[in-house]
């Protein structure tokens, strides 16, 4: 004879397995579903207590972004050097880090003027790239010019680009830009050369941004060390130069206009 063969339907299945498990079995599983459960809340709490926190310090950043922008702006140092070396000026700047955080990059700036105010700047901007930058890269050249337009919209610093370019040169020291009161205007450019720049003047004053340096309105060599480098936030290497911003509000996008 054939063993008897029986037709369970998949509800007998299912009955037939809950009878099966013994109460240690349903223990257990009930065990298992309540860490399941803790542990997705305790996921839950952490992702909401991150947001939430992240809210906080965000408003309270932006509080005192508000704050310090309520002071009378930085005062605008004379460039004075450390009295070392130059190994041992490269040394002291790798030993300051770049910043961890964001670095936004500038808002393009666009020169609203025609005619000898637009021709003047241009000159202004072509001769920092030449005398700051001649032999950097294009993405060093466009570094230098940045910081330039940059210290144009910070209340620290004059109005225009040539302002900027020659603040503090009528005086022996405290030029912001060495090659205004060093003799360097006496090397004149080639004709190629100084047409070439200003291309990439009038590039920059029609909006074109180099992104690295972000809002950085001081830049020095690598191998000098001026006083006040300690004191910034170091945003970015390009090159030969080193470039800052200041910190707290005035080195925020909102300190510039």
């Amino acid at each position: 004879m054939k063993p008897t063969e029986l037709a369970l339907s998949p509800l007998d299945v299912l009955h037939t397995t809950e009878l099966e498990l013994t109460p240690d079995a349903v223990q257990k599983t009930r065990h298992w579903w309540s860490l399941w459960l803790l542990a997705a809340v305790v996921v839950a709490a952490v992702i909401v207590g991150n947001v939430v926190w992240k809210q906080v310090e965000r408003r309270r950043a932006d509080a005192q972004i508000t704050l310090d922008l309520k002071k009378p702006p930085p005062l605008v140092e004379p460039v004075l050097l450390r009295r070392i070396s130059e190994d041992q000026a490269r040394l002291l700047n790798a030993s300051i880090p770049l910043i961890t955080g964001p670095v936004p990059a500038a808002a393009p700036f666009l020169f609203g003027q025609i005619g000898s105010d637009a021709e003047r700047a241009t000159d202004c901007l072509a001769a920092t790239i030449y005398y700051e930058a001649a032999n950097e890269s294009l993405a060093g050249k466009m570094a230098v010019a940045q910081v330039v337009l940059n210290r144009v919209r910070h209340p620290a610093f004059p109005k225009t680009v040539c302002g900027v370019v020659f603040q503090g040169s009528e005086r022996r020291t405290g030029c912001q830009f060495s090659y205004t009161c060093d003799g360097s205007l006496a090397r004149r450019p080639s004709t190629t050369t100084w047409e070439t720049l200003r291309t990439l003047a009038r590039s920059m004053l029609g909006g074109m941004v180099f992104a690295p340096v972000g809002y950085a309105t001081h830049y020095h060599a690598n191998y000098v060390s001026p006083y006040w480098s300690s004191s910034l936030d170091k945003v970015h290497v390009e090159g030969a130069h080193i470039f800052y911003r200041w910190k707290g509000g005035w080195g925020t996008p909102r300190a510039f206009r």
